[in-house]
């Protein structure tokens, strides 16, 4: 985003700052913040007295970058949850987060998000399903999730109560039950702090179990929870919360042989025991080797993972900001005489506006959290927009050069990965030339390809290609290290800086799009990446048809959004597009209503995530009522697992956020008139 983008949207988003101050507690004091001493690996007294765990540290360390003051509240987890209960504490560092529990409390974007497992005894035989467990002796705390899964099998038969968690596994490594529910990764990190060595985790996939850890304020506490968003955030991006994971999960155990089994080697004879400690040498050897690999792909996926919950969260409350910013800007639009002199400036914000819902795509498509859309476009423009960013990063040390193609032919290919790879690259590249002035350039050219021989892979099909060049100035690269960069995980950085996965990255990319990329370097010559993107047969962008919106004939729109200024802008923008509106903020209001006179409302209109009642199960409940009610579903970001659901109930048309007057009209329009997804 360039500087002048960043500036109108901050203008508009000043507008809001009122509202938000209003909610905010300047001097509020000390945060009383429950801590549990019970809640191992989270939050847990050590035997010195010491208050220890993950939950406790990531508070700490998200109290620190944010300049918090915190107070801790010590108990045991039903002292603590009874107080929060209460209203006697401001911050839960670890919370649950279960749909029942919203009513009471607003949460943080999950920094945990975790999955039930079923433990067994090492003697135990396998489980093909949750029915095997029936008529055995299954360790459960009363109220947990694991009880609630059980109680859904009909396996309540089964249910053997216990104090807690830790209770469980000691117990069931006694022999004392037969299984346990509990999620994966809490088990094994107690069962290793324990010292339990008679337990393993069933393959078998435990449906309905999955825990989402937060923090967690009083409700309506917005301002607290921006703050704690915002420290997660920074300690992802500084790379502390991976430490603070790693130092409580990433423990790995390696195999060593035991005495008996080295006296029973040396019993068979010198010659043999030298040969078997060759092999397993070289056998360690080989799986410490392939451990390191492992460990690293997963610490990768971890963070990944961690970024994309982060980013899910993100995008759903930026788009939400955006969703007002161009809603009003529409309507201030819509309501000035065209000759107004405003206009120019309010199509300055619709412009900066939709120019950021497009890097919120690019963050989602970073984290892995949307599936690449292709599209026909013109590089110019990604190349431009690249090197803005690039510039930021080379803080003046390197000059930039982008010669104007006399050509500019279009591609049919995904933006946001076509900028991932530029960025790749010119990243690559900037740091390399870390310290000293350097030069980057990057340069369009058409070249076409016949016979095999010409092309500079195999694999690509005859043709013309858009061959990107991106050229640096750096130190270069030596034979042995060229002969590898598109390995996984290879990487010539220092620890921290990179995990050798963007240049394999890259090299997918450009094979998904019957691409290639070839490099040229040498040792103090510095480096030349060559990009080749097929060119369709139409070297012209398509102008946008410039369709007409289409206007409603007076039917009644049942509008459901908890955020009281989307609410207001959306109404306003659906009674502009001819549409009779009848708007709530609290959905069981909205459900009330409808129950009451449902047949007057040609389709409803909601949000997506909304505290108590969602939006998925407002429209459930309101099917149940009205099984042919027209149903639209808004967020600012549908994970795949919401999409999926969405089909199940039979939602007609999902609406992404910042709704424009253009999309929205087109969207009701589309799911009254014939009720496909917009």
């Amino acid at each position: 985003m360039t500087r002048g983008t960043i500036a109108v949207v901050l203008g508009g988003l000043l507008a809001l700052l009122p509202a938000i101050a209003s909610r905010a507690q300047p001097n509020r004091g000390p945060l009383r913040t429950g801590v549990l001493v019970d809640n191992f690996p989270f939050s847990y007294r050590d035997a010195q007295g010491n208050i220890q765990g993950f939950a406790h540290d990531l508070t700490r360390s998200v109290g620190r970058v944010m300049d918090l003051p915190i107070e801790p509240v010590l108990g045991t987890t039903q002292e603590i949850n009874g107080l929060f209960t209460a209203g006697n504490l401001d911050l839960l560092q670890s919370y649950a987060q279960f749909p029942e529990r919203e009513e009471q409390a607003d949460f943080s974007v999950p920094y945990l998000d975790l999955s039930g497992a079923v433990f067994l005894r090492d003697s135990s035989p396998a489980l093909k399903s949750l029915t095997d467990l029936k008529a055995k002796k299954v360790l459960v705390h009363r109220g947990s999730l694991g009880e609630t899964v059980l109680l859904r099998a009909g396996l309540e038969g089964s249910i053997v109560h216990v104090e807690s968690v830790e209770q469980a596994l000691i117990r069931l490594n006694r022999g004392e039950g037969d299984a346990t529910l509990i999620t994966r990764l809490s088990g094994l990190a107690l069962s290793h702090h324990l010292g339990l060595r008679n337990l393993r985790v069933s393959d078998l996939p435990l449906e309905g179990y999955d825990v989402r850890y937060c923090f967690a304020v009083r409700d309506g506490d917005r301002a607290l929870l921006a703050k704690l968003n915002e420290g997660l955030a920074v300690l992802v991006r500084t790379g502390e919360f991976d430490e603070i994971y790693q130092r409580w999960f990433g423990h790995v155990s390696s195999t060593r042989y035991t005495k008996f089994e080295i006296l029973l080697a040396v019993s068979f004879g010198l010659a043999i025991a030298l040969l078997v400690a060759l092999w397993s040498m070289f056998r360690q050897r080989r799986l410490q080797e392939r451990l390191a690999r492992q460990a690293e792909a997963l610490q990768q996926s971890q963070k990944m993972e961690a970024i994309g919950t982060l980013a899910g969260g993100v995008a759903h409350d930026f788009n939400n900001l955006l969703t007002v910013l161009v809603g009003n800007a529409e309507i201030a639009r819509l309501t000035l005489p065209e000759d107004h002199p405003a206009h120019e400036n309010i199509n300055q914000i619709m412009q900066a506006s939709l120019r950021a819902q497009q890097l919120v795509r690019q963050i989602l498509a970073f984290s892995r959290q949307t599936s690449p859309e292709r599209e026909r476009l013109s590089v110019t423009a990604i190349i431009d927009e690249t090197i803005s960013f690039l510039r930021a990063i080379a803080k003046g040390k390197v000059e930039f050069l982008h010669p104007r193609a006399e050509q500019s032919p279009t591609l049919v290919a995904d933006p946001i990965q076509v900028h991932q790879v530029l960025m790749n690259i010119g990243t690559n590249a900037v740091q390399a030339m870390r310290g000293v002035q350097g030069q980057l350039s990057f340069t369009e050219s058409v070249v076409s390809f016949e016979s095999t021989s010409e092309r500079p892979d195999p694999g690509m099909k005859p043709g013309r290609y858009l061959r990107i060049g991106i050229q640096d100035t750096g130190p270069g690269m030596t034979p042995e290290v060229k002969a590898r960069i598109f390995e996984p995980f290879f990487t010539t950085k220092a620890r921290g800086e990179g995990t050798g996965l963007g240049l394999s990255v890259v090299h997918g990319i450009l094979q998904q799009h019957g691409g290639a990329i070839t490099v040229y370097s040498k040792p103090g010559r510095g480096t030349l990446f060559h990009l080749y993107f097929p060119i369709g047969e139409d070297n012209a962008l398509p102008e946008a048809p410039q369709e007409s919106v289409p206007l409603g004939s007076g039917q009644s729109i049942l509008l459901v959004d908890d955020e009281s200024a989307i609410a207001r802008s959306t109404e306003a923008l659906l009674k502009r597009l001819g549409y009779r509106v009848v708007a709530h903020t609290r959905p069981e209001d909205a459900l009330a209503e409808f129950s009451r006179q449902g047949d007057r409302f040609a389709a409803v209109l909601t949000d997506l995530a909304m505290p108590g009642l969602g939006g998925l199960q407002l429209a459930a409940r309101l099917r149940a009522l009205q099984p042919k009610v027209r149903t639209l579903v808004a967020s600012g970001f549908f994970s795949p697992a919401e999409e999926e659901e969405m089909k199940t109930l039979g939602i007609d048309t999902i609406v992404h956020k910042p709704m424009t007057y253009a999309t929205l009209g087109r969207a009701v329009y589309a799911c009254l008139n014939t009720g496909k997804p917009s």
